[in-house]
Order: C-alpha cells, then sequence, then structure tokens
C-alpha cells in the first residue's frame, strides 16, 4: 500500500532530540553514500538494542536531516521518504535581528572568566575558608578561580582535569 499526504502545515518537533534518542537507543553505523533526489546523503544504519527495529536512513549532506527512513519492525516495512524540500528559503536575515521594543534600554556586559590563582591568592579574595581536599586520586592541583561567592579549584593530570566547588 502506498500512501501519499501532502501536509502543508509544518512539523513541530526537536531533530536534536530525535538524533540523541537514536544514538542512545540504538546501535548505529556509516553504510555509505548515496545521491537521493538529486541530493548527496549518508546512508546510515541503526538496529534497537533490544534487535526489534532496524531502519536505513538517508541523511542530506548539506543540512543533516533525513530524507528517507525504511523502518522494519517484525516483518512490517515502513518508508517515510520526503521529497521537493527546501531549507531556510526567502528567509531575510532581519528575521533573527534583536530589535528590543521602543524604550527599552539596551546594556551590553562583557563576560571574562575570572583569572587563574593560586590557593593562597584566591584565599585573600574571599571571606570563608577554602577547603584543600585531602583526597584528589592522583590530581594535582592546576589553579583556583574566584566567582563572586565562591571559589572553583581545578587539578589536573596529564590532559584531564577536574574541578570543584
Amino acid at each position: 500500500m502506498r500512501l501519499n499526504l501532502n501536509i502543508s502545515e509544518k512539523p513541530q518537533f526537536d531533530y536534536g532530540k530525535v538524533v540523541e534518542y537514536l544514538l542512545e537507543s540504538y546501535k548505529v553505523k556509516l553504510l555509505g553514500e548515496e545521491k537521493l533526489n538529486n541530493k548527496d546523503c549518508y546512508i546510515l544504519e541503526a538496529e534497537s538494542k533490544d534487535g526489534g527495529v532496524k531502519m536505513k536512513i538517508w541523511v542530506d549532506k548539506e543540512f543533516w536531516y533525513p530524507i528517507r527512513t525504511e523502518v522494519t519492525f517484525e516483518s512490517i516495512l515502513t518508508i517515510v521518504e520526503y521529497k521537493n524540500i527546501s531549507f531556510n528559503t526567502h528567509l531575510s536575515d532581519d528575521l533573527f535581528e534583536f530589535k528590543p521594543p521602543e524604550g527599552v534600554k539596551v546594556v551590553e556586559k562583557e563576560f571574562k572568566l575570572p583569572e587563574k590563582l593560586t590557593i593562597d591568592e584566591a584565599q585573600k579574595r574571599v571571606n570563608f575558608t577554602i577547603i584543600i581536599p585531602k583526597y584528589t586520586a592522583n590530581y594535582k592541583f592546576d589553579y583556583a578561580m574566584v566567582f563572586n561567592d565562591f571559589v572553583q579549584l581545578y587539578y589536573k593530570k596529564g590532559d584531564e582535569v577536574m574541578g570543584n566547588a
């Protein structure tokens, strides 16, 4: 059975969450590359970790959007394919420009990370005692940063950095 739907309403979903779920729940591998509907695509295979569902997904290389998905569950094959897709057409840069309401005062503030300090330097800048951990799992003290009402201590082991507040 083939079902063609002409949907004029735009779907409302978070593609990032779909990808996150896919990576958490499926074993995903790259099968190759192919042109589909005049779009260069990556072909992915995704099999659910419990083995119940298998998918083949064509992902547009330029916009990283799935344009065809084949899902097999038990003996049922479902195919979803998007054709005549357009991305970001006729969108003016003005749409993405912040325009505050009239009468609102815009305050620009530069954010800078606090400077890197020794524990003694950090202690002089706060009105509480900095507690230094006795056990650091072989991490060595690297530096401290003072953020208004707390101090963050950073420890390093090789290229690994660990911070605690």
